[in-house]
């Protein structure tokens, strides 16, 4: 037992939750997990048609579940599909993040998350995108990268006709007066 700045006892992996950097508190990078977590864990979740384990406690904006871990007071919110890749398969190695190979962010189940780097994440994400914003084709034809991103042609052409356009008002105007 360790003995917390007020006085309290608290066993290590509590003061663990409490470390500060520059007065800040900050995150192990590993949850303690034990019993009472992985039990409270499993209620969290339910499975759908598609072998998903759809998360049904709190969803952050993003889509993506979360899940507190810790003293009540002091609780941490981890996201839940990486609190179940702990659980179930082990901790996630350094540098890497969690994938969904389901493509469900709301998804915990183990067996449809892969740790992957954040280049090898993002590769898998833009290839899911076949359309521009605008709705035209991504094909080879019509795409060009620049700067590591992907652009569509006929969006770029219809930008420098609609430039040419406005400068070429602005000269007709001008002469006219």
């Amino acid at each position: 037992m360790v003995e917390h700045s007020r006085g309290l006892a608290l066993n290590q992996v509590e003061v663990d939750w409490r470390v500060t950097v520059n007065g800040t508190r900050t995150r192990p990078s590993h949850p303690p997990i034990d019993e009472r977590v992985i039990a409270r864990f499993s209620t969290k979740y339910r499975v759908d048609e598609s072998g998903c384990w759809l998360w049904s406690a709190a969803i952050k904006e993003n889509g993506y579940g979360t899940f507190g871990i810790g003293p009540a007071v002091a609780s941490f919110q981890y996201y839940a599909h990486r609190v179940s890749y702990e659980i179930n398969i082990g901790p996630i190695p350094d540098g890497l993040q969690i994938d969904h190979l389901c493509r469900v962010r709301s998804c915990v189940n183990p067996a449809h998350l892969e740790p992957v780097t954040n280049a090898e994440n993002n590769q898998r994400r833009t290839a899911l995108i076949t359309h521009c914003p605008r709705g035209h084709e991504y094909t080879d034809a019509n795409t060009y990268v620049w700067r590591g991103a992907r652009f569509c042609r006929e969006c770029s052409r219809l930008k420098e006709q609609r430039a040419r356009d406005r400068v070429g008002h602005a000269t007709l105007a001008g002469a006219s007066v």
